[in-house]
């Protein structure tokens, strides 16, 4: 029962990623999608363009997969955003 509790919990945090992501939108600050998503699970500044900073979020376990959230290293505004089902 307590494995099957410790999956239900899993589940329930690795899906908030998932649904709050629908709430941010590109201009959005840094401020903002932090009070919205949370900490991301990494950063990294983009090595294509040194002007982007990116936040991935984990996506749920049956994805396997990752949301990214593009900001501009200048304004700290949201850019653009991909998720596992836009690859």
């Amino acid at each position: 029962m307590s494995m099957l509790l410790m999956v239900s919990l899993y589940s329930c945090t690795t899906n908030k990623s998932e649904k709050n992501i629908e709430r941010i939108e590109e201009g959005q600050s840094e401020e903002i999608v932090l009070s919205i998503m949370g900490k991301p699970d990494g950063k990294t500044i983009n090595a294509l363009d040194s002007s982007e900073l990116i936040y991935f979020y984990a996506a749920s376990p049956i994805a396997a997969g990752r949301i990214e959230i593009y900001f501009d290293t200048v304004s700290w505004k949201v850019e653009r955003i991909r998720d596992h089902d836009s690859w």
